[in-house]
């Protein structure tokens, strides 16, 4: 094929993508974002409002994993957008841009075919879209799609051919900015320059251009914290690193064990096979091993951390499977551009289609029936004389999150989630800590009670916690009345009934157990109630 010939297939082959995506465009704009995503926009908009992190928005998350939020933040506040629609702009244009940059940096890889380079790109999108839409937006969506690009590149530098330099330092600072949020994941870009090191024989690798940007966007942010969050290094960070970070989730480790054992396999197979692409095919496989060590050392095991090891791995295997097929189709005399260009379309169709199958709209949850749902309906009646706020505590961020986005009521607390509780109800005082648990306690109860004369809401929604085997079915308002301020900020509510809610109903139905729970129903005395 001649070079107009390959860039008219080019064209036709993503044309046809972006068609077979549209379906899944309007499913996604259909549906609500999670509870995680949804917080981490409000809290950027409380930014941007130049609010402090310890007074309006206090999370386990470091700041930037908040300013990666700052452009759907500015949309929802002075664009006049909703945050769903704004998060949708934002991921939708912030994959387009690493997509393009993707192709670019793919451009510089000497054994590539034009259609290996269609593959990537496409597996890359699809991936990202229609594969992990559940995940669309989440922080993980941010970093591997900052950083597919980022290690190509670094392929790139690898086989030492030059790379366009608008699209080498846009990919250099997107990568190094979005990494950061996770700073566990420089563990693959470490490895790609360890690489470069034992090949090239040369010190400088250590002052090469990726090396460079990593470094200095480390001391940039570090810095940063210092002067525009220093209560997040002084009041947050301590207390996340004792009564956060010191509860981690059941994780299994038989996912990373078998995640870089099939690794380590395609590797080798690879390795065997010998197609002009399997350097790039195992690095891929090897990024992906890299990328399931880091979710194991983050320690948390929620699947969606796994986003970068899937999609590094998918594109590993795609390309391998290309190959593959070409081989089978060129026993028939089919010459191989045209067994590649077939072979791309047979795998974005199976990948697409697979995608498709498995996606269960009902396993979802739709803007217009969140709107219809009790709770929703509820807070909407107790809103008297607006602007209106409610407080909810359950044991999730999700429903909260949701529910004051489409009652437009704030949520009535600085917390996501009470992370904090576990630790400070606890018979044992918390390990490292150089306070006791009363001081913690006083801490946080202060806390509460600041909120709930901050916000004055008019509707509690208490669940009633089962934080663990000596506490279930815990009373969370009567331990914090335990504080003078709290109690005083609880003689303007009632007690006025009970609701029982399948929290399945609410959210993604993986994410809770089937069980309904009741909710104790406080409200503002001052205002009308309808029992529910």
């Amino acid at each position: 094929m001649s070079a107009p010939q390959y860039r008219k297939t080019t064209f036709l082959f993503f044309g046809a993508l972006i068609l077979a995506l549209l379906p899944w465009f309007y499913i996604q704009s259909q549906l609500i974002f999670n509870g995680n995503i949804l917080f981490l926009t409000q809290s950027a908009i409380h930014l941007i409002s130049g609010e402090k992190m310890s007074e309006a928005y206090y999370d386990t998350n470091p700041p930037l994993s908040i300013i990666i939020y700052a452009v759907p933040a500015y949309l929802t506040k002075y664009g006049g957008l909703d945050i769903s629609s704004s998060l949708v702009i934002w991921s939708l244009f912030f994959l387009t841009f690493s997509a393009v940059l993707l192709g670019q940096n793919t451009k510089s890889l000497p054994h590539l075919h034009p259609f290996h380079r269609n593959i990537i790109v496409a597996t890359f999108i699809i991936l990202n879209t229609i594969s992990l839409c559940l995940f669309f937006g989440e922080k993980e969506f941010f970093i591997i799609t900052a950083l597919t690009p980022f290690v190509f590149l670094q392929m790139a530098m690898y086989e030492e051919q030059k790379v366009g330099v608008i699209s080498k330092h846009l990919t250099l600072m997107i990568g190094a900015f979005f990494l950061m949020v996770k700073p566990h994941y420089y563990i693959v870009p470490g490895f790609m320059i360890f690489l470069r090191l034992l090949k090239q024989r040369r010190i400088s690798t250590l002052w090469d251009s990726d090396c460079v940007y990593i470094c200095g966007f480390v001391v940039a942010y570090i810095l940063s914290l210092y002067v525009f969050f220093p209560d997040f290094l002084t009041i947050i960070l301590p207390d996340i690193l004792t009564l956060y970070l010191a509860n981690p989730l059941g994780l299994d480790t038989k996912i990373t064990v078998y995640a870089i054992f099939v690794s380590g396999g395609l590797i080798a197979a690879s390795t065997l096979i010998k197609a002009p692409t399997y350097k790039y095919v195992n690095m891929l496989f090897a990024s992906a091993a890299l990328s399931v060590l880091a979710y194991y050392i983050q320690g948390m095991g929620y699947f969606y951390h796994l986003t970068p090891f899937i999609v590094f791995m998918t594109i590993g295997g795609m390309l391998m499977i290309q190959d593959f097929i070409s081989v089978l189709l060129g026993f028939i005399k089919i010459p191989k551009p045209i067994s590649l260009m077939i072979a791309a379309t047979l795998i974005c169709s199976g990948l697409l289609y697979g995608s498709y199958a498995r996606h269960n709209q009902d396993e979802t949850m739709s803007h217009q029936k969140f709107k219809t749902l009790p709770l929703t309906e509820l807070l909407k009646r107790n809103c008297i004389k607006k602007p209106c706020s409610f407080f909810m505590l359950n044991d999730n961020v999700e429903i909260i999150q949701q529910l004051s986005l489409y009652t437009a009521q704030d949520h009535a607390s600085r917390f996501p989630v009470f992370w904090f509780m576990p630790r400070i109800v606890s018979k044992n005082e918390p390990m490292g800590v150089s306070v006791g648990k009363e001081d913690l306690f006083l801490k946080y109860s202060n806390f509460v009670a600041e909120d709930m004369r901050r916000y004055k809401p008019q509707t509690l929604l208490i669940q009633r916690l089962d934080l663990n085997d000596a506490n279930p079915n815990f009373d969370t308002i009567a331990f914090f009345k335990q504080n003078e301020k709290f109690a005083q900020e609880m003689k303007n509510y009632s007690l006025m009934g009970t609701i029982e809610i399948d929290q399945r109903d609410y959210a993604q139905t993986q994410i809770f157990d089937g069980k309904s729970y009741p909710y104790d129903i406080y409200i503002r005395q001052e205002i009308n109630y309808d029992r529910p």
